[in-house]
């Protein structure tokens, strides 16, 4: 019992108590008994390697509050260090300008860039290797199911264990939208005045109304 509670990081009394109670509920068996002086040091096992728990039954009232609960802390950490990139790279502005087709774009920039149509195509500049993605696409399931596969490759091939290397945060979705689902609007702000400004494409590259 001492050496779970040590485990857990919980005192001698609180592990008795959990223990107790996960016996009561069936959730754990004795396996056997060692003998010593006093009484035998009881050895436990859960009586399953998984379990299914209903969130009736967590802190949490529903799939999105657990979620919001794993996601949140490590979304405002990813904003931070994705400032952070783009600052110690000069890039601490942004451009405005119109494209050939007279949609209005505002991108991340640095002062230096004298045209800020050069900041949409990667071989014109030196991007900090930060890279944060966001648009709808249309799929057909086997396309979306590929899509699953290739992200999933590619995010494990970058796990790989390496002795060498400066640490990165990955993060890759893919999510269904519902049918009735439309893109996200840019902020006014974002576009230039009278530009007619109808909906947004989104990425930590380029951003635009469309």
């Amino acid at each position: 019992m001492s050496q779970a509670a040590t485990e857990l990081g919980y005192s001698v009394s609180a592990t008795f108590y959990r223990v107790k109670t996960f016996l009561r509920a069936g959730l754990l068996y004795v396996t056997r008994e060692e003998k010593r002086s006093g009484r035998p040091i009881k050895h436990y096992r859960s009586v399953a390697d998984a379990f299914f728990i209903p969130f009736d039954r967590t802190p949490y009232a529903s799939l999105e509050e657990r979620l919001s609960a794993q996601l949140e802390p490590f979304l405002h950490e990813l904003m931070q260090r994705l400032a952070r990139a783009y600052r110690e790279n000069g890039w601490d502005g942004q451009s405005m300008y119109r494209g050939e087709d007279g949609t209005v774009w505002t991108n991340f920039a640095a002062d230096t860039l004298e045209n800020p149509v050069l900041n949409l195509v990667l071989e014109n500049f030196v991007s900090p290797v930060v890279l944060y993605r966001d648009a709808t696409a249309r799929l057909t399931g086997e396309e979306a199911r590929e899509l699953q596969r290739t992200l999933n490759e590619l995010f494990e091939r970058s796990l790989e264990s390496r002795e060498k290397g400066k640490p990165y945060t990955l993060q890759v979705a893919l999510v269904p939208l519902e049918p009735t689902s439309r893109r996200r609007r840019t902020p006014r702000s974002l576009c230039l005045r009278g530009s007619g400004c109808r909906g947004a494409r989104h990425s930590l590259d380029t951003e635009g109304c469309a």
